[in-house]
């Protein structure tokens, strides 16, 4: 039941999206898994927990008092719902998950669309960590609240790390053994179940969420780790652009609605090199590993290979756009 207008403290009411394209390809099932753990999982835990959460840009209603009240929107940063979602909430307003009613969305189509809404998202949500959360943690609330509210606001910072993390194991590759030979064993098992698994194992639960059967649920769910890994050098250049600059140019998601897409045919865009040298470089690293007998870094690095690898030949084969093709 959605949730009433009549708590006159209730600024704003999220309702979850139903993905019309879903089954299109392995692009948009991917991301219907991460938006599934998103809305099924995070909105309902942040919203019962008495967290910060945000509205998603479409399928919430607001109360324009409420607007009014949180200085309105602002351009200052390129997620600007998510920028009033916490102003609002720092002033007092709460907001109310609606999780029985879902709204028909669209995903993008292509790499090259995903990547720029992924752009827009990572570089909005920095810029939004830097305006708000000094305020957040001045604000009088409880130490839970401010630390769940640092990790959803800088939750994109992830992708830089991914990325670091997987260029320092060509160095530490020649490094001599440190301590004990089993210690390198149990560092990869730690950074392996507490870091991996603890991710796919969200991502399986947020598509179950949805009606999904468990080997459904698996296979997507590894489908979006793959998705998430290719998209890290993009949207880590949104993240070091949002920790530099305000603002930006929003550049609108395409979409097609109800209308089937055109087959198109022509140059391609020859888009996607930076993850299609990742790819290369990682798969020389792990030639270089098992050459060296340092099996353990194998399966990361067949990871790395896989995400950066289909990301950037999706991307390469794709039509070209106008810029593309100018």
């Amino acid at each position: 039941m959605l949730p009433s207008f009549r708590d006159s403290r209730v600024g704003m009411v999220q309702a979850g999206w139903e993905h019309l394209n879903r089954d299109d390809g392995w692009l948009t099932a991917a991301q219907a898994t991460l938006l599934d753990a998103h809305f099924a999982l995070e909105h309902g835990t942040r919203a019962g927990g008495g967290l910060f959460f945000n509205f998603n840009g479409t399928a919430g209603v607001w109360r324009r008092t409420c607007i009014d009240d949180a200085g309105g929107w602002s351009s200052a940063t390129l997620t600007e719902d998510l920028d009033l979602s916490y102003r609002a909430q720092l002033r007092g307003w709460r907001f109310a998950w609606c999780a029985d009613v879902g709204v028909p969305a669209e995903l993008p189509r292509t790499v090259g669309a995903l990547r720029s809404q992924q752009h827009r998202w990572a570089l909005g949500s920095i810029q939004t960590a830097r305006r708000l959360l000094p305020q957040v943690l001045a604000a009088p609330l409880p130490g839970r609240v401010k630390l769940e509210a640092c990790f959803h606001l800088t939750s994109n910072v992830a992708y830089p790390l991914l990325l670091v993390l997987g260029l320092l194991l060509a160095p530490l590759l020649v490094v001599p053994p440190v301590g004990p030979r089993w210690l390198p064993w149990l560092l990869q098992g730690v950074v392996v179940l507490a870091g991996m698994v603890p991710v796919v194992l969200f991502l399986a639960a947020g598509r179950r969420a949805r009606g999904a059967t468990r080997r459904r649920a698996v296979r997507d769910a590894a489908l979006a780790l793959v998705l998430g890994i290719g998209l890290s050098l993009a949207n880590t250049r949104a993240v070091l652009a949002g920790l530099v600059r305000d603002g930006g140019t929003f550049v609108r998601t395409p979409k097609s609605g109800d209308r089937p897409v055109p087959v198109r045919r022509g140059p391609r865009a020859r888009r996607g090199r930076g993850e299609l040298a990742l790819a290369a470089y990682f798969m020389t690293v792990a030639v270089a590993a098992i050459v060296l007998g340092q099996l353990r870094a194998v399966p990361f690095l067949a990871l790395l290979v896989t995400g950066f690898g289909a990301v950037g030949l999706a991307e390469w084969s794709e039509p070209a756009g106008p810029r593309d093709a100018a």
